[in-house]
C-alpha cells in the first residue's frame, strides 16, 4: 500500500497536464479513503479546486471534478455531514451523465446506494445499486459492478432475503477474485460478517469478519478496520463472549474517536453501551446519548429506533419512569415510521425483482453495423438483430415486410401487381 501512495505522489509531482495532476490527486484522494480519511479529503478538496481554477477557469475539468465530489460525497456522509454529501454525489452524477462517463456513474452511484442503505431507505438504495450494477456490466468494470452487487446483497439481507444475499455476495467475491482488489475484498467480507450475524450464523460471521480485519492490517486500511472491529465485536458480543466483545469494541471506539468518523462511531458506542455488565452504568447512558445526538444528526432512524430502546429500558431499571415513558414515546414513533416506509417487504422484493429483470434488458450503446444491421455481441461476433434482441430481452419476433421492402422485392413480379390490382 506505501509504494503505490509514493507512486501516486510521484506521478502528481511530474504529471504532464493539469488535467493528468488532478487525475492522479483524485486516485490518491480515493485510494487514502480507507486509510486516513483526512487525508483522503484533504487530496479531495484539492483537486476540487484545482478542476475549477485556471487554465480551467471557463470550461472547467468536469472528469476531475465529478471524481472529486464522489469522494467527499463518501467522506462526509462518514463524518455526518448527508446534507452536503447528498449534494456533491447528486453534482457529480449530473456531471457524470453529462459527460457520458459510465464507470464514473456506476462509482457515484454506489456510494448513494451504499448512503441510502445505510439511513435504512431500501427503495432509493436498490434504484442506485441496480443502475450502479448495470452501467458496471455495461462498460465490463469488474471493480463497480463487484461493489454494487455487495451493496445490493446487503438490501436483499434488509428484505430476509438470505438466499439471494448470499448468491449475490458469491457473485461479488468472484469478480473481486478476478481483479484481485483487496481493499473491496475486506469490505465485502466485513459485511458478509455482518450480515451473517443478522442471520445467527456466528461461525461463518467470525470466520469472514477476521479475514477481513487481517487485509485491513496486513495492508493498512486503518479506516475500514474501524468498521471491522466494531462489526467482530457485536459478533463476539451476541456469543456472549464479553471480554472479547470489550477488547474489539474499545479498540474500535479508540480508532472511530481519533479519526472523527461519526458513522462508525455510532455503531461502536451502541454495542459498547450493551455491554452486560455496563445496563445500569453511567457511561452507558452518555454512550447512547452521544450516539442518539449522531444518528439525529445523520438522520439514520433505524439506529434511533434501537437506541430509545435501550435508553427506555436502562431508565426503567434505573427507577425513571418519565424519562423511560419518553424513550418508549419515541421508540415507537419512530418505528411508526420505518414501518409506514418499508413495511411491505413483498412489495419491495418484487420491486428488486422487476428491477434485476431490467439489467437483462437491452440499454446504452450497442455496436450495429451500418449495412447490414448486425449487432455485434460481449464476445466480438455479429449476430442478426432479432437473435441480440431475443437473447438480451424478452421480446419474441414475427416476421412479416414492410410495403417499400415488398415493392422493392417484387415490384416486377405479376403475381404482386395483381395483387396489388
Amino acid at each position: 500500500m506505501i509504494e503505490i501512495i509514493h507512486r501516486l505522489e510521484k506521478e502528481i509531482l511530474y504529471a504532464e497536464t493539469p488535467e493528468r495532476k488532478i487525475d492522479k490527486i483524485n486516485d490518491l484522494g480515493k485510494l487514502l479513503r480507507y486509510i486516513d480519511e483526512s487525508k483522503s479529503k484533504e487530496f479531495s478538496e484539492k483537486a476540487r479546486t484545482l478542476s475549477v481554477s485556471s487554465p480551467f477557469q471557463d470550461t472547467l475539468y468536469k472528469k476531475g471534478l465529478a471524481y472529486s465530489l464522489t469522494n467527499l460525497c463518501e467522506l462526509n456522509f462518514m463524518k455526518g455531514n448527508s446534507r452536503i454529501s447528498f449534494s456533491q454525489g447528486n453534482k457529480a452524477l449530473r456531471i457524470f451523465q453529462e459527460t457520458k462517463d459510465f464507470d464514473g456513474q456506476s462509482w457515484v452511484l454506489s456510494v448513494l446506494g451504499f448512503s441510502h442503505l445505510a439511513l435504512g431507505d431500501y427503495t432509493k438504495a436498490l434504484n442506485f445499486l441496480l443502475k450502479s450494477n448495470n452501467l458496471a456490466r455495461e462498460s465490463k468494470n469488474k471493480k463497480y459492478e463487484a461493489i454494487s452487487l455487495c451493496y445490493l446483497a446487503g438490501v436483499y439481507a434488509n428484505l430476509g432475503d438470505s438466499v439471494k444475499m448470499l448468491e449475490t455476495y458469491d457473485q461479488s467475491l468472484k469478480l473481486i477474485e478476478e481483479i484481485d482488489d483487496f481493499i473491496y475484498l475486506a469490505i465485502t467480507k466485513n459485511n458478509m460478517a455482518i450480515d451473517y450475524k443478522e442471520m445467527g450464523n456466528f461461525e461463518s460471521a467470525l470466520k469472514y469478519g477476521l479475514e477481513s480485519l487481517q487485509i485491513c492490517e496486513s495492508h493498512g486500511l486503518h479506516a475500514a478496520e474501524n468498521y471491522t472491529l466494531e462489526t467482530i465485536g457485536s459478533i463476539y458480543l451476541k456469543m456472549d463472549n464479553i471480554d472479547l466483545a470489550r477488547h474489539y469494541l474499545e479498540r474500535a471506539n479508540d480508532n472511530v474517536t481519533k479519526l472523527g468518523n461519526e458513522y462508525a462511531e455510532i455503531f461502536v458506542l451502541i454495542q459498547l453501551a450493551t455491554l452486560p455488565n455496563k445496563q445500569l452504568s453511567h457511561s452507558a447512558t452518555e454512550d447512547l446519548k452521544r450516539a442518539l445526538f449522531l444518528s439525529e444528526k445523520l438522520k439514520m432512524i433505524t439506529e434511533q429506533v434501537i437506541i430509545h430502546k435501550h435508553l427506555s429500558e436502562i431508565y426503567e431499571k434505573e427507577g425513571k419512569p418519565l424519562l423511560a415513558l419518553n424513550h418508549y414515546k419515541k421508540f415507537y414513533q419512530i418505528e411508526k415510521i420505518i414501518f409506514g416506509k418499508v413495511n411491505d417487504t413483498k412489495m419491495l422484493k418484487e420491486q428488486l425483482e422487476k428491477a434485476k429483470e431490467e439489467i437483462s434488458t437491452l440499454k446504452g450503446i450497442i455496436p450495429i453495423c451500418s449495412h447490414c444491421k448486425s449487432i455485434r455481441d460481449d464476445s466480438g461476433y455479429w449476430n442478426q438483430i432479432e437473435a441480440y434482441i431475443q437473447e438480451h430481452s424478452k421480446a419474441e419476433f414475427s416476421h412479416g415486410m414492410c410495403p417499400e421492402c415488398a415493392e422493392e422485392l417484387y415490384g416486377n413480379e405479376q403475381w404482386y401487381k395483381n395483387r396489388n390490382n
